[in-house]
């Protein structure tokens, strides 16, 4: 059975055709005008379910094309999830958070998993045994940091981190110039954060399996000093799994 899932976050709508547990179709779009037109393109059913997670205020005509096109359900914590989420705020807890540690459970079953979502913020949340939610915390993404460091100084300036893809970190860890005193300031902080989790994490639970996500991902893999594990769809993925399991 096919299925739509639709990430709308801050920047882009991320838009899946399921089938199954496979993804057969996928766009990435910041027009909410281009996702309405690919999905008549698509020339889907009327029957088919889709699910929609948003952290937008600014997508009434994709609801409303989605409301009468598809068997619409608007994502929400109070669904029937695959997971438990003891979490005090359950109703303020991200719904990409959320999304994400039901991916997480389907592709890790049984298991614990850290999950690190490297974004605009960069989120670590836990699920122990693939089915409880027990946590997380949020620190600012590698973005918000040079940004903050531009904006609350006066002559620091804003790097473009984007140039420093193929930046060789293992060279030093002190800058011999601003430019990358601030980019290795911004860099070896967020590695020394992240190891410092994961090690935090491994010090409670055993056999643990750590997965990171997020678009800023890539920028870490010179970094981190062991493999990294990415899943670019895990959102997409429980979104998916919910959507299974609510209809």
């Amino acid at each position: 059975m096919s299925r739509i899932i639709i990430d709308a976050g801050n920047t882009n709508f991320k838009v899946f055709i399921f089938k199954d547990s496979d993804i057969i179709s996928r766009l990435i779009s910041n027009s909410q005008i281009q996702v309405i037109d690919w999905l008549k393109n698509q020339k889907l059913k009327n029957d088919i379910y889709c699910i929609y997670s948003s952290v937008r205020n600014d997508d009434a005509k994709l609801i409303e094309f989605l409301k009468a096109s598809t068997l619409f359900i608007e994502f929400s914590y109070d669904l029937n999830l695959p997971i438990k989420i003891n979490y005090k705020t359950p109703e303020t807890l991200g719904k990409d958070r959320i999304a994400a540690a039901c991916g997480a459970s389907t592709l890790f079953n049984g298991e614990n998993v850290l999950i690190i979502d490297v974004g605009t913020a960069i989120t670590y949340d836990m699920i122990i045994e693939g089915k409880n939610f027990v946590g997380g915390n949020i620190s600012p993404g590698i973005a918000l940091r040079f940004k903050a460091l531009n904006q609350f100084t006066g002559k620091l300036p804003l790097i473009n981190y984007k140039d420093y893809l193929t930046f060789d970190f293992k060279d030093s860890f002190l800058g011999q110039n601003t430019k990358d005193a601030l980019v290795l300031g911004v860099f070896i902080g967020i590695k020394n954060e992240i190891e410092g989790i994961i090690n935090n994490a491994l010090a409670q639970y055993k056999d643990l399996k750590v997965v990171f996500t997020g678009g800023d991902t890539i920028y870490l893999h010179k970094l981190l000093n062991f493999s990294i594990f990415a899943c670019d769809d895990l959102i997409a993925i429980g979104l998916n799994e919910i959507l299974k399991i609510n209809v």
